[in-house]
């Protein structure tokens, strides 16, 4: 049994506007309000039965955004579902909207590597590639490593979107991406390797109706042929490899790591970011 209650409170709610000359009715509202007997239920819940709940289309306009308010001190809370004459779902994009640009940086990051592609002897035992050894052997044998630099990469899209499509449902939509990875190939880029970072925008001045939001992405390449310990490993860009390894050494010979145990975690979540309708 559901831990709220929704009742439609306002059916019929009207805005007239002119457009080329004419009067006509640009929007429609329906007002919900949610009796909650549980304290805060899940809002996203609440939201996607509206959803399903409201008509796609009511006296000649869409279904376009549904607004959010507050809980009151009960806990209850009034949604709005706004109709306009764009369709929200036959089209990605508004007629209105221009196609977003993007910036490209490819900058400088590092990884950690603690044995190096060849080894050059000039005094002493060889190291057998390992970087930083201390020379020592048994369970006082360390190996330090180095940094070295790697590719980073970001994008970011830019594009102008309606202001009244801005809304606080919007909103909750971009953050729960934050942070997650395409599931999908997005803007030529394999599955699990963008990560979408957040987006922001300024408000413009008040008679404006459209306003310039940046997407940021980071991208991680998927690799095929990373070798750990002799072995090929495939992975996904923001999958994470690790391994249980131990030193081994003799007396006057080169350390040498033995791979226990190799290991591939998923660690973020995965989205499709179709919804972002770049």
């Amino acid at each position: 049994m559901s831990n709220y209650q929704i009742i439609e409170t306002c059916n019929g709610e009207k805005k007239w506007g002119q457009r080329n000359g004419v009067l006509e009715l640009i929007e429609y509202s329906i007002k919900y309000f949610v009796v909650c007997y549980d304290n805060h239920p899940a809002t996203e819940d609440i939201i996607r039965e509206i959803f399903e709940l409201s008509p796609e289309s009511h006296s000649g306009l869409y279904r376009d955004t549904i607004d959010c308010g507050d809980y009151d001190d009960s806990g209850n809370i009034e949604i709005t579902v706004k109709y306009t004459t764009s369709d929200w779902h036959s089209s990605t994009k508004d007629d209105d909207e221009d196609e977003p640009t993007l910036s490209f940086d490819c900058s400088t990051g590092s990884t950690h590597i603690t044995h190096g592609l060849t080894e050059r002897v000039i005094k002493g035992v060889p190291a057998g590639k390992a970087i930083g050894w201390n020379g020592k052997y048994g369970d006082d044998m360390e190996i330090t490593g180095v940094d070295v630099p790697i590719a980073q990469m970001q994008e970011n899209y830019t594009k102008i979107i309606r202001l009244s499509k801005l809304t606080n449902v919007y909103k909750r939509k971009i953050a729960s991406l934050v942070g997650k990875v395409n599931s999908k190939a997005f803007k030529g880029w394999e599955a699990g390797e963008v990560m979408f970072m957040g987006c922001s925008y300024s408000s413009p001045d008040k008679k404006s109706t459209k306003v310039t939001v940046t997407f940021n992405f980071t991208i991680q390449p998927n690799e095929s042929n990373i070798v750990v310990s002799n072995r090929k490993v495939s992975k996904r860009g923001w999958e994470h490899i690790w391994a249980i390894s131990r030193t081994v050494a003799q007396e006057g010979s080169a350390p040498q790591i033995v791979t226990d145990g190799i290991y591939v975690n998923q660690v973020v979540k995965y989205a499709d970011f179709g919804v972002l309708e770049l």
